[in-house]
């Protein structure tokens, strides 16, 4: 018997997302927010937000900001490879452990001396800021002056955001990904109507639940990861880090572990010539921390 799956329109996501605010202490070297432009936008731009920096607020040194890298998509000029070049003061300190990422430069999550690390970050901060504010939206600059000056306890940013993770790109492939595993699912072991009704409702969890484990896993090809530059969710969300609770970094440490998750029902109708119909209702749930170190 064939299977077929309607939407009509995209599906209501609702989205509750708890995230905690913090400024490591002693601040890692990918702390300074200029490192992770250089690793985003190559050698160049990081170069002009630096000189704008400087320009606006005290000219103190950037620590932890790198060398350019080979790997990244632009060539410096002979100015402002020296620029870059000489951020760098090397030897700062070392990576704890638990923070290590093989993914990551060698300077990721390097410690800092408290008085530097509050330097860099108080020169850094008026270019970054600035910087957010027009590749991603002003909306977001405040979440990002909580993380570089203190951090915050966990915050529901449902109200604020949930529209923006509603609309992301990475929301409609997780949701696409959902549907055609319950299509399969139905096909395999259609659902069981009442009696003189061709409509049902069946649970997602019971019906694809390996399915929305893939979700929080960052092992899964499958992984609900923010991944889109310049969207809002890839800017404040990002991918799952899972080590938060077992590496506690910084002056607030987060008190959980980066985590993504949905459950829902999906309306079936069994149409007259044999075919089903379904409507999913799916809620995803996130949960992530702007942390930088040792997260994700």
């Amino acid at each position: 018997m064939q299977r077929t799956a309607q939407v009509a329109e995209r599906p209501s996501h609702q989205l509750s997302t708890r995230t905690s605010r913090r400024r490591t202490e002693p601040l890692s070297a990918v702390d300074n927010p200029f490192l992770q432009m250089q690793q985003q936008h190559g050698n160049r731009f990081t170069a002009q937000h630096i000189k704008a920096a400087r320009a606006t607020s005290d000219a103190r040194p950037f620590s932890a900001v790198q060398r350019d890298r080979d790997d990244q998509p632009d060539d410096q000029s002979g100015g402002d490879d020296s620029l870059l070049g000489g951020l760098g003061l090397g030897g700062v300190g070392s990576t704890p452990a638990c923070a290590a990422n093989g993914n990551c430069p060698t300077g990721f999550c390097m410690t800092m001396p408290r008085l530097l690390a509050a330097n860099a970050r108080d020169s850094a901060a008026p270019g970054l800021l600035a910087g957010i504010a027009g590749m991603v939206s002003s909306r977001v600059v405040s979440l990002w002056a909580q993380y570089l000056f203190g951090g915050s306890a966990p915050q529901d940013l449902s109200g604020r955001f949930g529209a923006d993770f509603t609309s992301s790109a990475t929301t409609a492939t997780a949701t696409d990904f959902l549907i055609e595993r319950l299509k399969f699912n139905l096909a395999t072991d259609p659902p069981a109507f009442p009696d003189g009704s061709n409509v049902t409702t069946v649970d997602l969890p019971s019906r694809i639940g390996s399915a929305l484990a893939e979700l929080g896993n960052p092992a899964s090809s499958n992984v609900m990861d923010f991944n889109v530059i310049g969207e809002i969710p890839g800017n404040i969300a990002g991918g799952v880090g899972t080590d938060q609770t077992t590496c506690p970094v910084g002056a607030r440490p987060s008190p959980f572990n980066d985590d993504r998750s949905a459950t829902g029902t999906a309306t079936v109708t069994r149409e007259a010539n044999g075919t089903l119909t379904i409507v999913p209702s799916i809620t995803f749930t996130v949960h992530d921390t702007i942390d930088l170190c040792p997260g994700n």
